[in-house]
């Protein structure tokens, strides 16, 4: 499936990201609907109502990030559904994945505001009962401590038909807020125990973690917190950086979770895979020359429907392409796609900006495989992340060793 997915946007969407400006950030859609996703009115059984004619759809959100391109037949199946009732579309929308989400976006079928609803609602129903955190709390804790949410649960934001539910929920900070971040989730009823892996000390239980974390040159210390049993043992870690907060976020070991929920927004860096299941892996050899740690994180994936393909084997520019590991990319570079949270929703460039230099004024990165892409390069085949100065690599070897000296 996601093989014939990627065929459908990689000869037509792909080619054109490298030309788009810097930044993009999403606009207000004009909507020609009444169409709120919370506390709708109207009647299950209300009659169809007379339909102004909507323009035809753009296709922008396809072209710039691989969102669903809407056929004829989608387009009568999202009008069947308003004809049915605007409570039947609206709950058809909610189960939505993300690529459909845009994609109505662009057809004007829902606002920007109302995608952004639709992923506060999906957050919250993954967290408010399994981890005691309505997503009030949690956009509460992005912001008070600039941290950033990634790993599972942001992939069942834009995938919400996958078959799985997260066991933990990822958290990254700068370590400046570490003991007042601490205690923010102890008053929520966690219970901490010491770090699984605190650099400082040369300690690591790193088989006890999740297998999708970058390697421990990223970060400084990695907390575990519990609810009680009798709420469902459900668990929270706390990935303490050694820079910025993303910085570890840029370092995992395939495009497939290089993807964070900041307050102001949900980021995706490389939408045009992610959207449709396809991963790249960040790694100077082959998925098998990966620490076993990262190849159980791409085994994990692998279990739940995605395809892995080197960069070489995806068409695009050698160089240039925003997917080439030849190219140097940055969070601020137009191929990132960020769907605003509904506080910045619609807001003008002024307002998103800055909110967007909070997570970091420079944030750069390069995969792994430069030397194995279309055009082999004879510059380094190690990829690296560099954020406000602070460079770590991208990847380890089996050995555990970060395969990049010069760092």
């Amino acid at each position: 499936m996601a093989s014939s997915n990627y065929q459908s946007f990689s000869s037509d969407a792909m080619e054109n990201a490298s030309d788009l400006p810097i930044p993009v950030v999403p606009t207000n859609t004009p909507n020609s609907h009444s169409c709120p996703i919370h506390h709708v009115q109207v009647a299950q059984n209300s009659p169809p109502k007379h339909k102004k004619k909507r323009a035809a759809p753009t296709h922008n959100m396809a072209r710039l990030y691989g969102a669903k391109i809407f056929t004829d037949d989608d387009i009568k199946e999202w009008d069947d559904a308003e004809d049915v009732s605007q409570a039947y579309f609206n709950d058809k929308a909610r189960k939505a994945p993300l690529s459909t989400l845009l994609a109505l976006q662009d057809a004007r079928y829902i606002s920007e505001g109302q995608v952004a609803e639709i992923l506060e609602k999906r957050l919250h129903d993954l967290t408010e009962k399994p981890f005691l955190l309505p997503a009030s709390v949690i956009f509460r804790f992005l912001h008070i401590f600039n941290a950033k949410l990634s790993g599972s649960v942001i992939i069942r934001l834009i995938h919400p038909e996958d078959n799985f539910e997260p066991d933990d929920l990822d958290f990254y900070i700068e370590a400046m807020y570490e003991r007042d971040a601490i205690k923010y989730l102890e008053k929520r009823g966690y219970q901490v125990s010491p770090p699984l892996y605190d650099k400082t000390r040369h300690t690591s239980s790193h088989s006890q973690t999740n297998y999708s974390y970058p390697h421990s040159t990223s970060y400084h210390r990695l907390y575990r917190f519990r609810v009680p049993e009798t709420h469902g043992g459900k668990s929270i870690n706390l990935v303490v950086s050694v820079g910025k907060a993303i910085l570890p976020i840029l370092c995992f070991h395939s495009s497939a979770v290089m993807n964070y929920l900041a307050h102001h927004g949900l980021f995706i860096l490389y939408p045009k895979t992610t959207l449709h299941h396809i991963a790249i892996p960040n790694t100077p050899g082959t998925i098998s020359d990966m620490s076993p740690r990262a190849q159980q994180g791409v085994l994990k994936y692998q279990n739940r429907g995605w395809t892995y393909r080197y960069a070489r084997d995806l068409p695009h520019d050698c160089g240039k392409h925003p997917y080439c590991p030849r190219m140097l990319r940055s969070i601020h570079d137009s191929a990132v796609l960020r769907v605003p949270t509904p506080n910045y929703a619609s807001q003008p460039v002024k307002v998103l900006y800055p909110a967007y230099q909070q997570d970091a004024q420079q944030g750069t990165w390069l995969l792994a495989g430069a030397g194995q892409c279309l055009q082999p390069s004879s510059e380094s085949n190690c990829g690296y992340a560099t954020v406000e100065g602070k460079t770590v690599p991208a990847t380890e070897d089996k050995n555990k060793n970060a395969a990049y000296n010069r760092f």
